[in-house]
């Protein structure tokens, strides 16, 4: 009985609108990213079919460094002392065993129709923060001071620039109509404007680096495509910096912390991430391979600060220890040391080498892993549950793409 009601289920479409749904509502709501994940692991293991699954999945490079960096990390707890922490980022990082649950489970043409839902979600976001921006209303208690609804400015300025790159590779392909473009143009222009209002640095960062690997792609690495580059971010930073007192400001402050750092004052934001660098070496040194386990930064951090202080106050070393190091790299690397932080990277590697047979999606692949990566030198991604879902979502997606092997590219029937 119970497997007559299994293979009565239709999976496909379950995991279609379920995906739908999560792309949709991934900038909105915090609790249905908590929800997405498990619910995908829990359709996997309702599935069944796990011999058969694997075997797909073993032949795939990315599948097997995932693996092996999600089980040095799961093993990590046994020498670590912070138990609650340790758990506390072991569920992020079990959760994504729910990338391999997409993968196996969607077509290419569904894959489209989830990245369209994530921008549409994105829209929804986008009219709240301008709304904040412009003192329409208030979120969270936040107003023109601070408009991101929903997330941390990090993250939410991570999610800005992806969602700028699929536009603005969706503008430059022919695959779309014109009454597309045109929207697609719209919303492009409109999340720039987010984009520098927005008071984290890192997405503007990573959006040069969205805008440059997108103009290569499309017109091969060139000198024409490097001075196409450079024109279109220098035309957009200039208008940000002269029409944006956020933006203007911002940069102004960088300036001023980079200089103070310089001169061995480390009591600002920027000095405090130098500061995170400095304890970071310290505690590889101690624990190089393996590190000091998934739970015990937090512990590594107050450790070195009782040796040597960086003229950090006392008060705001306590700060820092009950935080992470605001980059991804060196938390890995103090967590599963020099082992797991290679790891890491060769997972990143491995997105290069998928060969997914459907162009846009490889192309996205590449914007994704190149912004993702570089936003983690900024702030820690896996330890949050917007950081986690957006890497789970689309991680899903691409190695679906790859698993998808027929050598045709639909997306010349996709629309909005």
């Amino acid at each position: 009985m119970y497997k007559n009601f299994i293979t009565s289920i239709d999976f496909s479409k379950i995991y279609f609108y379920s995906l739908l749904f999560f792309a949709f509502m991934m900038p909105l709501a915090k609790a249905s990213n908590s929800l997405f994940p498990f619910l995908m692991i829990f359709l996997l293991i309702l599935q069944g079919n796990y011999k058969e699954h694997f075997k797909i999945l073993k032949k795939e490079t990315i599948f097997i460094t995932m693996v092996a960096f999600i089980s040095l990390m799961s093993v990590s707890i046994l020498w670590t002392d912070n138990l609650k922490w340790g758990f506390d980022d072991l569920r992020h990082f079990l959760s994504w065993i729910a990338i391999f649950a997409i993968a196996l489970n969607l077509k290419i043409e569904q894959i489209y129709k989830i990245i369209t839902a994530f921008i549409f979600g994105m829209f929804i976001s986008e009219v709240l923060a301008y709304g904040m921006f412009f003192e329409f209303w208030e979120i969270r208690g936040h107003g023109k001071e601070y408009p991101s609804p929903f997330m941390s400015h990090e993250t939410y300025g991570f999610y800005l620039a992806f969602t700028a790159t699929i536009l603005f590779n969706r503008i430059l392909v022919d695959r779309y109509r014109l009454k597309e473009k045109i929207l697609y143009t719209l919303f492009f222009i409109s999340i720039m404007g987010n984009l520098f209002i927005n008071t984290g640095r890192m997405g503007q960062l990573v959006f040069i680096i969205g805008v440059f690997t997108t103009v290569i792609i499309h017109y091969k690495f060139s000198f024409k495509s490097i001075i196409l580059s450079s024109v279109i971010v220098s035309v957009i930073f200039v208008s940000a910096f002269n029409l944006s007192n956020h933006f203007k400001s911002r940069v102004i402050l960088a300036q001023q912390d980079i200089t103070k750092a310089l001169n061995h004052n480390y009591n600002t934001s920027w000095g405090n991430r130098v500061v995170y660098w400095l304890i970071a070496f310290e505690s590889i040194k101690s624990n190089p391979l393996i590190g000091v386990g998934v739970g015990d930064y937090g512990t590594a951090i107050a450790n070195i600060f009782e040796k040597e202080s960086y003229g950090v106050p006392l008060k705001r070393q306590g700060e820092m220890a009950r935080n992470h190091f605001h980059n991804q790299y060196l938390n890995v690397a103090v967590q599963i040391g020099i082992i797991g932080l290679v790891l890491l990277l060769v997972v990143y590697f491995n997105y290069f080498k998928m060969n997914i047979k459907e162009k846009e999606i490889k192309e996205l692949s590449m914007f994704f892993i190149l912004m993702f990566a570089a936003a983690g030198f900024s702030s820690l991604y896996f330890g949050r549950s917007y950081g986690t879902s957006i890497f789970i979502l689309f991680t899903g997606l691409f190695i679906a793409g790859l698993l998808n092997k027929e050598d045709h590219d639909i997306s010349s029937k996709v629309s909005l």
